[in-house]
């Protein structure tokens, strides 16, 4: 049950990154920014989209969960540990964190899974903005987690009718505003747009800081096909 539990708790913060990922758009559509194919997705540490369930290592497989729908698996080799999510059996997105490769920025990532993958250099890089958005982000993710916490223990110490408690307590909503904003205008990583498919690149932080990690899907407004043999 913890390991079920561990992989569903992980599987919501890429439920997050997912969102942040596909929120806002772009003025290049999918197909202007890259000619590659639903059939041309690369195949991430052997998984490929539209692959079968029943194709995973089950001697890879670190975790499990789900219903008949969807299907969340994590796999661990020497060098990954990967996220997948299947519905109806079928691949649809693919999360990719590197254990041994270290890079000092996303762009040194994207030139390296150019090369690794051949795919075309016209993705969409994060900018300036976007890099102080993020700054913004964890320093209101801390403050909101401090709030909390001395709320918390104001209302353990002195019971529930705390003013000091109470006047915190009036200021979570005000700083959960703040972290509404900021989501809509964020963008982690730098994002490649193709016609089927998708990809981002991002230095990860959740689990270990500085890791590099791909997620690889298939957007909503695709219709998801399995490739013909």
């Amino acid at each position: 049950m913890k390991i079920v539990k561990t992989v569903l708790q992980f599987f919501i913060v890429l439920l997050c990154i997912y969102s942040c990922l596909s929120q806002s758009g772009s003025a290049v559509s999918p197909v202007d920014a890259c000619r590659l194919r639903f059939t041309d997705s690369p195949a991430m540490q052997g998984y490929k989209l539209g692959m079968d369930l029943s194709e995973v290592d089950p001697n890879q497989i670190a975790g499990k969960a789900g219903d008949n729908n969807e299907t969340y698996i994590k796999t661990v080799n020497s060098n990954s540990t990967c996220y997948l999510t299947f519905e109806n059996k079928k691949l649809k997105t693919v999360t990719v964190l590197y254990k041994l490769l270290k890079f000092d920025s996303v762009d040194a990532f994207v030139s390296y899974i150019n090369k690794t993958f051949d795919l075309p250099d016209t993705w969409l890089r994060q900018t300036p903005k976007q890099i102080e958005i993020e700054n913004q982000m964890l320093d209101l993710e801390q403050q909101l987690a401090t709030v909390v916490a001395l709320r918390n223990l104001m209302f353990q110490i002195h019971g529930k009718n705390c003013r000091q408690a109470k006047r915190m307590e009036k200021e979570i909503p005000k700083l959960v505003k703040k972290e509404v904003r900021l989501q809509e205008r964020r963008q982690i990583g730098s994002r490649l747009h193709c016609n089927g498919f998708s990809i981002s690149a991002f230095i990860d932080n959740s689990i270990e800081k500085g890791v590099p990690a791909i997620h690889l899907f298939i957007p909503d407004s695709v219709k998801r096909v399995t490739p013909k043999p």
